[in-house]
């Protein structure tokens, strides 16, 4: 099996994201990369969901019980995740 190589470089797979918020809560955000999506979570100091997404991913089969998945795509679907919970998270009042 070989190794998948990125030929992109990292830096135009994954730009900075910005955002500014007006509240002072301390905020803990996690990614959580499964074998279906790319899920995106943001939790307040009490450990309370306060927004998260998810973004599926294809499940490419080539072979029968084999599984393989697009890196590209999942960077992409990473970085989206994030834009969108952020984004959600920057419209409500908490």
């Amino acid at each position: 099996m070989n190794p998948v190589r990125l030929s992109m470089k990292p830096s135009l797979l994954l730009r900075p994201l910005s955002f500014s918020f007006s509240h002072t809560k301390k905020l803990l955000a996690a990614i959580d990369q499964s074998t279906t999506g790319s899920k995106f979570a943001v939790f307040d100091q009490e450990g309370k969901l306060v927004s998260q997404n998810l973004i599926p991913h294809r499940q490419i089969t080539k072979q029968p019980n084999w599984l393989e998945h697009d890196p590209y795509e999942i960077i992409q679907n990473v970085k989206a995740t994030i834009e969108d919970t952020l984004k959600d998270l920057h419209s409500k009042v908490f």
